[in-house]
């Protein structure tokens, strides 16, 4: 085993002389079984100035928790990152929107936030109406207020908290006079405030510090059934399994997605990707018809791969037909462009999937993603 590191760190040195600023070097690998897939990838190092710098100089040294969040059965995605108060960059630039308060605070504004920050999306009847609109897309978007979605943000230290709400308060009245009005709410024994804005098209912010958490929501109700889960969890009342059964799968960003969240993807997003999966299918009818202009009736996909070494494929898993109709080759799922076809919904073409579970951890120079899809 030492020979072997010491043969990797040789390589490594070699490669940081010669190719950093070119590629990644990266492996993978593959685990299939009845009920899941999952891909284990690692690249090391990283490439010189890599896409990844960004979210790295975010998450610092800072590692996520295999405890922390609030992940509950009802979520249908839960989002993690690490995050780390303590870099000079973050420092700097949140202290300057704070310039003229106290040193404490205008010093490290966000030194009251612990190793994450965490956003989820619940199960709710939002959807179903979206589901049932004339246009979902348009429903979602005029009625973003009323989105089933929640921020979680570890509290390190309440008293720093309380110094940075009340400059928060200070900042946004000189900068915004008369444009925002925080209101203390109470129900059912619960401290909030209520945030409104003088845009009425602005919708109300809720948040409430409970269990060292700050939770954030434009909505009332979701705010009450988080805090529930956290009083819960807190006095023993509750114990999760989500936490055993799908355990974070990396220490600076990780994400899980239920099975049902398939259903609001497709939904929300898919016929902006269905619009390219058919160009992508479509693109291959331009050469399987000048083979067969060429070739007259042959199999044009079987000389295709002969000459090329190339199978062309429909990325929405349907054949190549041709059609005597428009005189042309033509998508069994996505049709032609003259008639063009639906296809397959994102449910259709991955098939039945329980849950995706996500994560990757910076070290070493490098990073580590897994992924896990459960069906």
């Amino acid at each position: 085993m030492t020979h072997e590191a010491d043969g990797y760190r040789q390589w490594r040195q070699r490669y940081l002389r010669n190719w950093s600023q070119n590629f990644d070097p990266l492996g993978i690998r593959f685990i299939v079984e009845d009920d899941r897939i999952v891909a284990d990838l690692t690249i090391m190092p990283l490439i010189a100035l890599s896409d990844y710098d960004d979210i790295t100089r975010f998450i610092g040294d800072a590692r996520i928790d295999p405890n922390t969040g609030d992940r509950h059965e009802d979520a249908l995605v839960q989002l993690i990152m690490g995050f780390d108060r303590d870099q000079s960059w973050l420092r700097q630039m949140a202290g300057g929107l704070f310039r003229g308060q106290p040193d404490a605070i205008r010093t490290n504004p966000l030194g009251w936030i612990g190793s994450s920050i965490s956003l989820y999306i619940d199960r709710d009847a939002f959807w179903d109406a979206a589901f049932n609109s004339d246009d979902p897309e348009d429903y979602i978007y005029d009625n973003y207020g009323q989105l089933p979605i929640y921020l979680y943000i570890e509290v390190a230290d309440s008293l720093k908290f309380s110094a940075f709400m009340l400059s928060l308060r200070s900042v946004a009245d000189q900068m915004m006079p008369d444009m925002i009005a925080w209101e203390s709410q109470e129900k059912d024994g619960l401290e909030y405030v209520r945030i409104t804005f003088a845009d009425e098209d602005m919708p109300h912010l809720y948040y409430a510090v409970k269990s060292r958490a700050l939770i954030l929501s434009p909505r009332e109700d979701v705010l009450f059934h988080a805090v529930q889960r956290l009083t819960a969890r807190a006095g023993g009342e509750v114990h999760e399994s989500v936490g055993e059964t799908m355990p974070w799968l990396g220490e600076s960003v990780c994400a899980q997605v239920s099975g049902d969240m398939l259903d609001s993807l497709d939904l929300i997003f898919w016929d902006q990707y269905r619009e390219r999966l058919q160009e992508r299918s479509w693109d291959n009818l331009y050469i399987l018809n000048e083979w067969r202009r060429l070739y007259g009736d042959v199999d044009a996909l079987a000389l295709h791969e002969d000459i090329w070494g190339t199978r062309l494929t429909c990325p929405g898993g349907g054949e190549y037909v041709w059609n005597d109709h428009l005189s042309s080759y033509e998508s069994t799922v996505y049709g032609h462009p003259l008639e063009p076809l639906p296809g397959p919904g994102l449910r259709e073409l991955l098939g039945h999937i329980e849950a995706g579970n996500f994560g990757i951890t910076f070290e070493h120079d490098g990073l580590r993603g897994v992924t896990e899809i459960r069906r």
